[in-house]
């Protein structure tokens, strides 16, 4: 059989999850559940409490996997806590 590629923004609802299930299934099976979380940090204007960036991500066998991580252009606190998310761990 000869795969077809298909470029698409606009995926069928199940076909992430017919992609992921056959690799978990493999790594639950190799290395136990994955004990997978959603984590944020949320950065937020001090005196109004926007949110004007942060990090998002998830984790999985113990790793953090970031999946997004944005502020604000033209923030200090851009400039200032960028090196947060590498500091903590």
């Amino acid at each position: 059989m000869e795969p077809k590629y298909e470029l698409t923004d606009d995926p069928p609802p199940d076909a992430l999850q017919k992609m992921w299930s056959p690799p978990l299934m493999f790594n639950e099976h190799a290395v136990g559940n994955a004990n997978a979380c959603t984590l944020a940090i949320l950065l937020k204007d001090s005196t109004t409490d926007e949110l004007i960036g942060g990090l998002w991500g998830r984790s999985f066998w113990g790793s953090l996997f970031i999946d997004i991580m944005f502020v604000r252009s033209g923030d200090a606190a851009g400039k200032r806590d960028r090196h947060v998310a590498p500091a903590t761990g």
